[in-house]
């Protein structure tokens, strides 16, 4: 802990005025002996209030009309930085105004030297309430408070000097990162050291990896946050597509493998049944995988996860061995039973009850000697802008064209994705390199697990560039899907839909789903 010393100042200059939380913080701060040093505008408002503070220009006894604030005086550099200066400024709460109405340099100039000084820099009004707590407790300040204040002021610094820069130029771009967690790995036991970094300018509200907790289990590796950040998107596009044609979303499970859904359903009446029907799409490639819900995970829910007695007599093996579980909470009981597997991972986020509302983020990929950049893979499928072939779909098969669309739009399993889905599930999901070989995969694997295709729904993440692919998919049974329009013998493709009265939605050519390259 680090012993504030007596005598000390604190000073306010402050763009955004809220004069309650103004007044609250400057109370304590003079009921504990500081004095309070503010600019002009601060300073009226607290002497309004009848409370004894100082203005910078009396601080600095500069009275003079210059072109630069009284906060850049010598006097005030000298307070800040100095550990033995008479009249020591000890902490600094700014609020720097907007690029929009000029560079403010002394504001950050400020920040910059309270961080010299080793001095306790604010930059909001959250956090100087958390000061405030501290003040109040025991007139102390942690070393942890104080370094996080540091780095947050460093930071929007950082972000000022970049917000000048690109309105000079959009030609740079810097990036900030900051490590937030220690994986046991990279992809391989010999990649070692490997982080979870947060993209300290990303206004995720909450939804991103780095917000997950880990209630339990090994600590991570980069493959296991890989996969759940693909996970992730599975089930935010899918969240906001039923969102988008019901105005609500249902229980939703996401039994994944590699971070690609190997197993998908939905149930507007009971999770489990969400659960166990994603389980069972492909009970193989789920063992040891990865499932996600959007849902509280009750006791029986955790036995659905832990283990089936039907497993044990397809696969000699009763237990599912899931190496991660992500959802938005789960009682005592359920993380008890799920934590009795050894390797297995839980991580919470109460955010997924609503990961419809899960904000965009673009999209950055490293490569060597930089970055690719673009923006986020944000379609969600609108039935109302889909060009129809022979008729559109019925209210009973809605459900399943968005499951099967969404798994194709967010997996990568070669490229070319195509899925199939049929009674609020998925049925099976292949990828490419071409798309017939994407069609003729997840038929194959329908059948391997005795799935009847015959009435199901499939979607495409890019066009059907001749017959071959629908011919697979037709023949197989499916009645419908949806596809990106395109392709030189688009006309054929379609002929081929409306000779077999197959239901079909052509998504918008631009909107083919191509991810994770």
């Amino acid at each position: 802990m680090e012993k504030l010393k007596k005598k000390k100042y604190a000073l306010f200059s402050l763009y955004e005025v809220k004069e309650k939380e103004l007044v609250e913080f400057a109370t304590c701060l003079l009921n504990k002996g500081w004095m309070i040093l503010g600019s002009k505008e601060t300073v009226s408002v607290l002497k309004s209030r009848g409370m004894d503070v100082i203005d910078i220009s009396d601080f600095t006894k500069s009275k003079g009309s210059f072109s630069f604030p009284p906060t850049l005086h010598p006097k005030v550099e000298n307070s800040l930085t100095m550990e033995d200066a008479e009249e020591r400024i000890c902490l600094v709460f700014d609020i720097a105004y907007p690029l929009s109405i000029g560079i403010d340099v002394g504001g950050h100039t400020l920040l910059a030297l309270a961080v010299k000084g080793d001095r306790i820099p604010v930059t909001n009004y959250d956090d100087m309430a958390s000061v405030i707590e501290q003040v109040k407790s025991n007139e102390n300040i942690t070393p942890e408070l104080k370094r996080s204040l540091q780095e947050k002021a460093i930071v929007k610094i950082i972000e000022h000097n970049k917000d000048i820069l690109g309105s000079i130029s959009n030609e740079i771009l810097y990036i900030g990162f900051k490590k937030i967690a220690k994986l046991s790995n990279g992809e391989n036991p010999y990649q070692i050291p490997a982080y979870v970094m947060k993209d300290l300018s990303s206004g995720d509200a909450g939804y991103s990896l780095t917000s997950l907790k880990r209630v339990f289990g090994d600590e991570p590796c980069f493959t296991n946050m890989a996969d759940i950040d693909s996970m992730l998107q599975t089930l935010y596009i899918i969240a906001k597509a039923f969102k988008k044609y019901y105005r609500k979303t249902p229980y939703i499970s996401v039994a994944c493998k590699h971070g690609n859904p190997c197993g998908l359903s939905i149930s507007w009446n009971s999770p489990e049944m969400s659960i166990k029907d994603a389980l069972w799409c492909n009970p193989i490639a789920i063992w040891g995988g990865e499932f996600i819900v959007n849902f509280k995970l009750t006791e029986e829910c955790g036995k659905l996860l832990s283990e089936s007695k039907e497993r044990e007599k397809l696969a000699g093996n009763a237990k599912w061995m899931l190496d991660v579980i992500v959802a938005p909470e789960a009682d005592e009981n359920t993380k008890g039973i799920l934590s009795k597997r050894k390797h297995a991972k839980y991580f919470e986020n109460h955010n997924l009850y609503k990961a419809e509302d899960a904000p965009d983020i673009e999209i950055f990929r490293g490569i060597r000697g930089g970055y690719l950049k673009q923006p986020p893979y944000n379609y969600i499928l609108d039935f109302s802008e889909l060009k129809w072939i022979t008729q559109p779909f019925e209210q009973n098969e809605i459900d399943s064209t968005i499951i099967a669309w969404g798994v194709a739009y967010s997996s990568f399993h070669g490229g070319n994705e195509v899925s199939i889905a049929k009674n609020n599930s998925l049925i099976s999901v292949g990828g490419g390199p071409s798309t017939v070989d994407a069609a003729r995969i997840a038929v194959m694997r329908g059948k391997e697990q005795g799935r009847d295709l015959k009435g199901s729904i499939f979607a495409a993440d890019a066009f059907f560039p001749y017959t071959d692919a629908p011919e697979i998919l037709i023949d197989a049974g499916c009645k419908g899907g949806v596809v990106p329009i395109g392709g030189q013998n688009y006309s054929k493709v379609e002929d081929l839909f409306k000779k077999k009265n197959i239901k079909i939605g052509f998504i918008p050519g631009k909107f083919r789903g191509f991810c994770r390259h």
